[in-house]
């Protein structure tokens, strides 16, 4: 699918763009990084998208945790200030609201993502307890379900907070601070948000956003923490306006996994080591997950309640945006919706 979306994105893009030799770049983006959702891989597009260079994932060298930021130069972006929210889980309201400003998401199915971040080390989940000997995982699991810090984490994101802020989440605003209603306000606020599950076909809808921004295949090549890496091969000249201009590859290898991972490639005159620790592909954590979408289905739900109602209203969207530009009639959408959707929508 990651070659069949990129090539109508290609398509679209010199149907729609005049001058193909001037790179598009706009001079601020804000990313809303909602955590395990492939916040990472949304972070390259947004990087390019205002002309940061070398390629890669907004992050502070050497990463956290260790290992998931290939390169110190990365970090110019940050000093930059071009992408806010580069880093972290936190929003900028100011800029959320500026409508010069555009913003851009992507999210996840909430009871994947939630046992997505328990698995993940540091803040994503309550490391003090699963650090312990004393406290079994299990134990420590049945405390993180019931966690404030841990509960609807986009809803709380949406009204301006830390994902992980220790805030009571509620359904009116007239309730609380952090409430479902403000964050479905909210949602219109953001010019682009994609849907994790479903990566290729959000990717190519953010092309038909933001038409003037030129493919580049690597980054509808990232697959679900589920699929083994996917191996391509790209012009040894890479960087960051050269790849997709065509489809034709070259001798240097580019490999991807979700959300995203870059071994052993140059970047202009950056050497990029392997990194993928990010990706929950042990076999301990496959094991734990089923279990827990079984047993703890419920406790799930609860934790998640008001971020899946927003979640069901995203995947909504995004099945208007496809009919909004005529894709739907694509024989090949329609079957990459029956195959990755995580449930049913109207008109989809």
């Amino acid at each position: 699918y990651a070659y069949s979306f990129y090539d109508l994105a290609l398509s679209r893009y010199n149907q729609t763009t005049k001058d193909l030799q001037q790179e598009f770049q706009l001079p601020k983006l804000q990313i809303i990084r909602v955590p395990k959702a492939s916040s990472t891989s949304l972070s390259i597009v947004a990087r390019r998208m205002v002309g940061c260079n070398p390629p890669g994932p907004c992050c502070k060298f050497p990463g956290e945790p260790a290992g998931t930021c290939p390169s110190p130069e990365l970090a110019e972006c940050i000093k930059q200030k071009k992408v806010v929210g580069c880093i972290g889980h936190s929003v900028d309201m100011r800029a959320f609201r500026n409508r010069t400003i555009p913003s851009i998401s992507v999210v996840r199915e909430p009871t994947s993502r939630s046992l997505s971040a328990f698995f993940y080390p540091g803040m994503h989940h309550n490391s003090d307890c699963t650090r312990d000997p004393a406290h079994s995982r299990l134990d420590c699991f049945k405390l993180y379900l019931v966690d404030r810090r841990f509960r609807n984490v986009l809803v709380k994101m949406l009204n301006g907070d830390f994902a992980y802020a220790k805030a009571t989440t509620c359904r009116s605003a007239e309730t609380c601070k952090h409430s479902l209603e403000k964050a479905k306000e909210n949602l219109s606020l953001l010019n682009f948000v994609g849907v994790t599950e479903m990566w290729e076909l959000s990717l190519l809808l953010l092309h038909y956003r933001f038409r003037k921004l030129r493919p580049v295949l690597a980054e509808f090549a990232v697959s679900e923490e589920s699929s083994p890496p996917a191996t391509l091969r790209l012009p040894s000249n890479l960087t960051s306006s050269s790849v997709g201009a065509s489809s034709g590859f070259g001798s240097r290898a580019l490999t991807l996994s979700a959300p995203a991972v870059v071994a052993n490639t140059t970047f202009g005159n950056v050497t990029v080591g392997s990194f993928n620790v990010r990706t929950n592909s042990n076999p301990e954590y496959k094991i734990f997950k089923k279990m827990a979408m079984k047993e703890f289905s419920k406790q799930l739900h609860k934790q998640n309640e008001f971020d899946i109602q927003l979640y069901t209203i995203i995947l909504e969207g995004l099945c208007d945006k496809l009919h909004k530009y005529r894709l739907w009639k694509i024989d090949t959408v329609q079957q990459y919706w029956k195959e990755r959707a995580p449930f049913e929508v109207k008109r989809c």
